[in-house]
């Protein structure tokens, strides 16, 4: 299995070298990674303005036997994306709301990581105020039972003395 990042190397590496049919493949998957996993080499070539062909010669020129298998390097990059955010997920479910995704990605999944630190903040905050009604909320009553204990205690004096 291939490392997750090394998909994305390979096209920034290879820039300088690519014809304009490929550098504008490599641009779109680069950019769109993400709605590129789902793509036909015929539905990516018509997306970026060229033949199926030159899909399957830019898959070859990245180093892979053909087009299935630069596809599986990007759903090898989903599939871990995703598993960064049930990973996080489950640290929200297990009430650790100070841990952050904090993403970059303008895609989805990314879109995705942001709203879930959002809602991470915002529980963090709730869960804070949550506390400090509590500690405000026992010293009130502790203040409120010694201020009835005190009096109590002056006339249960009076009562027996």
């Amino acid at each position: 299995m291939e490392k997750k990042q090394d998909l994305i190397d390979r096209l920034n590496l290879s820039g300088k070298r690519l014809s304009k049919s490929h550098r504008r493949i490599a641009d779109y998957i680069m950019a769109h990674y993400d709605k590129a996993v789902f793509m036909t080499a015929s539905t990516l070539g018509e997306m970026v303005g060229v033949s199926e062909s030159t899909v399957v010669r830019f898959a070859v020129a990245m180093g892979y036997e053909g087009y299935p298998q630069l596809q599986h390097s990007l759903q090898e990059i989903v599939r871990h994306r995703l598993t960064a955010v049930q990973r996080f997920a489950g640290k929200l479910a297990g009430g650790d709301y100070e841990a952050r995704m904090n993403s970059a990605k303008k895609d989805e999944i990314g879109e995705l990581a942001r709203s879930m630190d959002i809602l991470a903040e915002r529980l963090f905050e709730a869960r804070s105020r949550d506390e400090r009604l509590r500690e405000q909320q026992s010293a009130f009553f502790a203040t409120v039972s010694h201020e009835l204990k005190t009096p109590m205690t002056i006339i249960s004096g009076f009562v027996d003395g």
